[in-house]
């Protein structure tokens, strides 16, 4: 009976520990942003601690006998949480491959050099060195073909080379309480634009009742962009953009990239570029790390002027306020021209070139050295580029749309939930603020509410910008 016994007056019962274990849950964490692989670790902002956790605990539960120290273990033992949100992350395969190297280092000092086990040891370490040391040449090839692309931009009115990214969330309202750990917050968004040959910096910025943040939210931006800030000499494009399948290597994206060659005429030629995986560090993490993210922002104008004071050489950011009119279905309006889905995998693409010479095909490699592939995309005569004669796509017999219908009719209704904790702490933002949250569409809204409610949501009716 070792450790059963009822004499233990301090021993915590099963549920005292419940009411630790649910104390820790009810922090709102958030999974890292450059993450490349599913995981079940969150992160909870910097300015909170295990100690500040346990002090909100006794204050909870005064009547409840827990130390430091266990509630410590329950934290490390019981969740997968840490402090910190990380704006770059570690390659996953070099640090499994540094792992394996130092783990034969120790093994080699352990064993005679003569031996068959040293040998063989060597062996795997060559293998794996060999292997790291490929994989970072890759990684570094994406970086040398950006700053190439640079110099050639700098060098040629024609030419210009853009990377872009989504930067990570920024709550609403930001404030510092502890009620907002235990709060689900109103993401605000923001599309880094950065154009390599002048650093010219551009941020489309919208909150989540705004717009989303998928492939037609994507191609809306991009496409705005390259019609009203890129300068339209610009006749040959380079992009570079991680491998993200649901933002930027997706079939509508590239299917966008082909109408603005070949339909539009916008460009002649178009080369996207993706990183080797946990090498895809680019200016537009540089900017949004000079963001004071601390700010004690509490409406999405409040972020925007953060944005726009951050810097102020070479120029101050771009700041565009992306209205929900603008955000458009793409991948419904270029269905008609192209095939249904994409005719190759994209999935392992290092290069993709769209060029004018070619109005049926996109030339692709895995490799960034190796020869381009080509693969047909369009419809041709009502016919998908080879199919066999007379096999009719039934969508050619609709007719195509002129222009792109808009994506969301109105402002996105946010959870019952969110808008709940969003509904607490408006009580720690200033009085002329708090109709913003009140006025914010969610679920369980009655038709009148939304019909009362402007087209989308503003900042407040005093605002100026249009929303």
């Amino acid at each position: 009976m070792r450790g059963h016994h009822a004499n233990r007056p301090h021993a915590m019962t099963d549920e005292e520990r419940g009411l630790i274990i649910s104390h820790i849950q009810s922090f709102r964490g958030r999974v890292s942003h450059y993450s490349r692989r599913k995981t079940r670790k969150v992160y909870l902002p910097e300015d909170i601690n295990i100690s500040k956790m346990h002090a909100m605990f006794v204050e909870k539960h005064p009547n409840v006998k827990c130390s430091y120290d266990t509630y410590r273990d329950t934290f490390n033992n019981k969740f997968n949480i840490s402090f910190g949100y990380p704006r770059k992350d570690t390659c996953t395969t070099c640090d499994k491959l540094k792992v394996k190297l130092d783990s034969l280092n120790c093994k080699l000092n352990q064993t005679s050099l003569d031996s068959d086990t040293s040998i063989d040891l060597q062996r795997r370490k060559d293998r794996i060195t060999a292997t790291l040391e490929l994989h970072q040449r890759k990684g570094e090839v994406f970086y040398e073909r950006k700053k190439a692309s640079r110099i050639e931009a700098q060098n040629n009115d024609d030419v210009e080379a853009v990377c872009f990214d989504f930067q990570k969330n920024l709550p609403l309202p930001n404030v510092t309480t502890q009620d907002v750990y235990f709060s689900r917050q109103l993401s605000f968004y923001s599309f880094n634009i950065h154009i390599l040959s002048s650093d010219k910096v551009f941020f489309y910025c919208y909150d989540e009742t705004v717009g989303k943040k998928g492939a037609d939210d994507v191609s809306s931006m991009l496409n705005d962009f390259f019609t009203n800030h890129l300068p339209q000499t610009v006749r040959n494009l380079r992009l570079f953009c991680d491998s993200c399948a649901g933002q930027n290597k997706n079939w509508t994206v590239l299917r966008l990239m082909f109408y603005l060659v070949h339909t539009t005429k916008r460009f002649n030629t178009i080369t996207m570029s993706f990183p080797v995986r946990g090498h895809s560090y680019m200016e537009c993490d540089r900017d949004m790390a000079n963001v004071n993210q601390a700010f004690p922002a509490e409406l999405p104008k409040d972020w925007r002027n953060v944005l726009e004071s951050t810097r102020a050489k070479p120029e101050p950011f771009n700041v565009i306020n992306f209205p929900c009119e603008k955000f458009l279905k793409y991948s419904e309006f270029l269905q008609p021209h192209f095939l249904a889905s994409c005719p190759f995998a994209s999935r392992p693409i290092r290069e993709l070139k769209i060029c004018a010479g070619q109005p049926h095909l996109i030339q692709f490699r895995n490799s960034w050295n190796g020869p381009f592939t080509s693969a047909p995309v369009t419809k041709r005569n009502g016919r998908c580029c080879g199919a066999r004669k007379g096999r009719q796509a039934a969508v050619a017999r609709v007719a195509a749309p002129a222009y792109p219908k808009q994506a969301y009719p109105g402002p996105l209704p946010i959870s019952h939930a969110k808008f709940k904790d969003l509904s607490k702490l408006k009580d720690f933002v200033s009085e002329d603020n708090k109709a913003f949250y009140d006025n914010l569409p969610h679920e369980g809204q009655t038709v009148n509410q939304v019909d009362s409610e402007p087209e989308c949501i503003t900042d407040s009716d005093s605002d100026s910008d249009s929303e």
